[in-house]
């Protein structure tokens, strides 16, 4: 009679033998073996990385020495871990010729949690490790939103005599249910929108180890809820579907288990709903869109639901909506967010140097909202502070000296000796970007 622990352990031989191809799975159990219970900031943060190259390879057969591989290479991980690696390749290595792999009690039982997890407790784990990483203006930088996020205001209009509210008393008032119905967040490309809503929802998971009421945040771009639909030429996929789609537990088993979990906390009013990007839905899909979001307020009506989106009709046309709009940075924002980006890259003098130069008398016109006020911009002014040293004084010199910037970062992060000049390579992304901006005119139109 074969026991379940030959199994298992039949799995994970076959796992380090490279017999088993599973992304998600050895992804799990070297979460597992190096990290277990997540409970330090800076053990979290290396696990956030590891998980950021995972989802790279998701959806790619890969062998468990192929992935080892890649993430000795990326990852920066502790003594401890590295030497924990280096003993899991060696294994892999006797499993490929056939002799007997030596599994200390450590190695099968992470194994063993890493395969058996509770599907809420890996979704939410699953999920913040998803959202964490900074993945701004193309950058393939080590950097997370906790590093340089500053916190933003709200007001109930667009109109400067509207009342402020601090981000901190308006994610309150949705967890209490203090608004008539549900929320949307408004504000103009670059504002933040996105980034916010990441930040409440890694704040709902880390707050449930903090409190007793523990919220289950559920966050999907509306462009995946799009494609996914329209791949299944079925708008009536649920929300839990969804997420068990796109959260799926590692051997993919409990998909079903953590819809149900999904369901049940929705229904409860323990989960609350973050819907991003409405503003990107293609115009021939608002209709059905605007079907699924409203069954969903209706299956949801324990639940709040935070929608966030350019303003555009499409919004304007949910009903039971209460809208609020994200302010822009002022100028105490703004020195802080200087501060945190170039603390987060190690050159901290540069912050005061930056500045100093934003306070000078001929940059008046960048130091205004729309500009050294917008997160957006703001960044790419640290960007190019940090390189040049220097800061464009409009926003059109801004645009041209950010791209040429980043085109000589990206090559020169390929190792390639540009066959092209920058300036070919900038008419080509222009073309690029006019096309799109003909394709979506009614989102752009300003």
């Amino acid at each position: 009679m074969v026991s379940n622990q030959d199994i298992l352990d039949n799995l994970l031989f076959n796992l380090l033998r490279g017999t088993v191809k599973s992304v998600p799975l050895v992804g799990a159990f070297l979460e597992q073996l190096f990290f277990g219970a997540l409970d330090d900031a800076n053990r979290a943060k290396e696990a956030a990385k590891l998980q950021e190259i995972l989802h790279k390879l998701d959806g790619k057969l890969a062998t468990f020495e192929e992935i080892t591989l890649i993430v000795r290479d990326q990852v920066c991980l502790s003594e401890e871990n590295t030497k924990k690696l280096d003993a899991l390749i060696s294994i892999g290595t006797d499993a490929q010729q056939q002799r007997n792999a030596n599994f200390s009690s450590d190695l099968k039982q992470a194994f063993l949690a890493s395969i058996d997890r509770d599907p809420l407790d890996a979704y939410l784990a699953d999920s913040v490790a998803d959202l964490r990483p900074w993945r701004g203006l193309g950058l393939p930088r080590p950097l997370f939103i906790d590093d340089i996020y500053v916190m933003t205001t709200l007001s109930e209009g667009i109109s400067t005599n509207e009342r402020i509210f601090p981000e901190t008393e308006v994610l309150h008032n949705v967890l209490t249910k203090q608004f008539p119905h549900n929320l949307i967040i408004e504000g103009p490309a670059g504002s933040g929108k996105s980034t916010l809503l990441r930040h409440w929802a890694i704040s709902l998971v880390e707050c449930a180890h903090l409190s007793t009421k523990e919220y289950i945040p559920i966050f999907l771009p509306l462009s995946f809820v799009e494609l996914s639909c329209n791949s299944a030429r079925d708008w009536n996929l649920s929300l839990p579907h969804l997420v068990a789609r796109r959260f799926s537990t590692p051997t993919g088993r409990s998909s079903q288990a953590l819809s149900t979990s999904i369901a049940h906390a929705i229904e409860s009013g323990r989960a609350v709903i973050f819907l991003d990007a409405a503003d990107e839905i293609s115009e021939k899909r608002r209709p059905e869109m605007r079907g699924w979001i409203n069954g969903v307020c209706r299956v949801a009506s324990e639940s709040p639901i935070v929608i966030t989106s350019r303003p555009i009709h499409f919004v304007d046309g949910l009903e039971d909506f209460h809208k609020y709009y994200l302010q822009s940075f002022g100028h105490s924002q703004q020195e802080r967010f200087i501060e945190r980006w170039f603390v987060s890259i190690s050159e901290p003098e540069k912050a005061k140097q930056m500045t100093e130069y934003l306070d000078r008398s001929d940059m008046f016109l960048i130091r205004d909202d729309s500009i050294a006020g917008n997160p957006l911009f703001l960044t790419m002014l640290c960007i190019e502070f940090e390189v040049t040293e220097k800061l464009s004084r409009t926003p059109g010199k801004l645009l041209d000296q950010f791209t040429r910037i980043l085109l000589d970062i990206l090559d020169r992060q390929k190792g390639l000796k540009p066959k092209f000049g920058l300036d070919l390579k900038r008419r080509i992304l222009e073309s690029v970007a006019s096309h799109f901006f003909e394709a979506n005119r009614v989102i752009f139109s300003e």
